[in-house]
């Protein structure tokens, strides 16, 4: 019986001359049986997979954060309220934007704000206002806010109502129907996001708290910036897992989906926008539209879906900014 060779060292994996282990990258992992030769293989296709695995022996959860990171770019629909300068927003319009990417026409995918606020236990007059939840995490000293929940569409009844008469005789109001909600269902991913998996759908939405470090392009301080990925249930699991031992994900997530899949075209204006200032047509450099991720003070608040209603200590995780 033959047996199973050992795992190379990474110098030993660096030293390797043809694609013997070619294979156990694209798997990810180091034991095979049968050494693999692929005697056509170009000598640069070796030394990418030579580094690819090095870096995956290296450092297996930094791979894993990068492929959960692609699954989730790949399979997502996206949406974000942001502000823009004219040149910037897609509409041309200046102020706040919503963008949205990978959702089947005529989908509203804005967060579930009403769903936040009940959760968190926010009792306001204006329900859906973002003012009061920001506010919440300014005192508590909370910088970033993650909420995970099914994705639910309305359930409505239709309702007759009669024409009104007048002494029986005379109509003085016609009859009509009327649509009337009276709950939520959950909706399956692909019903709502286009080459979505037949799985229920998850959002997860990102809410900025009030910070001096974003400013829009006038040097307005405070700015709101709000983001949600939908994504199937299988997947949300993974995200979630990872979510909680390490947060920062969801901001590798914002960066990437929203240069790759809202600012296609100028991937740029993400951290370096420019302004046309009082329509002189000079080109002036304007605040970046990225949030100071580096700055914020890396305290998280991650609440679910079936959570205990109200603001729990135990729902801050923190990040290391680097």
């Amino acid at each position: 019986m033959k047996s199973e060779r050992p795992n190379p060292s990474p110098e030993e994996i660096k030293n390797l001359s043809n694609a013997e282990w070619l294979e156990a990258v694209k798997e990810k992992h180091l034991k095979r049986k049968t050494p693999i030769v692929q005697e056509s293989a170009q000598q640069e296709s070796e030394d990418s997979a030579k580094k690819d695995l090095v870096k995956a022996f290296e450092n297996p959860e930094e791979e894993k954060r990068k492929e959960l990171v692609k699954k989730v770019i790949e399979t997502g629909g996206f949406y974000s309220t942001m502000w823009l300068s004219k040149n910037v927003s897609p509409s041309e319009s200046r102020g706040f934007n919503s963008l949205s990417s990978g959702f089947i026409e005529n989908w509203n995918a804005k967060p579930p704000f009403q769903e936040i606020e009940r959760q968190l236990g926010i009792s306001i007059d204006r329900p859906g206002d973002l003012t009061s939840t920001r506010s919440v995490l300014s005192e508590r000293g909370v910088d970033e806010l993650i909420d995970i929940r099914y994705e639910k569409k309305p359930i409505y009844k239709t309702i007759t109502i009669p024409p009104k008469k007048f002494l029986g005789l005379f109509t003085t109001e016609e009859g009509y129907t009327k649509k009337e909600e009276i709950g939520r269902e959950s909706i399956r991913h692909d019903a709502i996001v286009q080459n979505g998996k037949p799985e229920p759908a998850i959002i997860f939405s990102y809410i900025l708290g009030p910070t001096k470090y974003y400013t829009d392009t006038g040097g307005r301080q405070d700015v709101a910036f709000n983001f949600s990925v939908t994504l199937p249930e299988s997947l949300s699991k993974e995200l979630k897992k990872m979510l909680h031992s390490d947060p920062s994900v969801m901001r590798e997530i914002i960066e990437t989906s929203v240069k790759e899949k809202m600012f296609i075209d100028n991937p740029e204006h993400w951290t370096n926008p420019k302004i046309d200032k009082n329509g002189s047509g000079k080109d002036m450099q304007g605040s970046p539209v990225r949030p100071p991720f580096e700055k914020l003070n890396g305290r998280v608040y991650i609440q679910e879906e079936g959570d205990e209603s109200g603001w729990h200590e135990k729902n801050i995780y923190t990040i290391k900014n680097k």
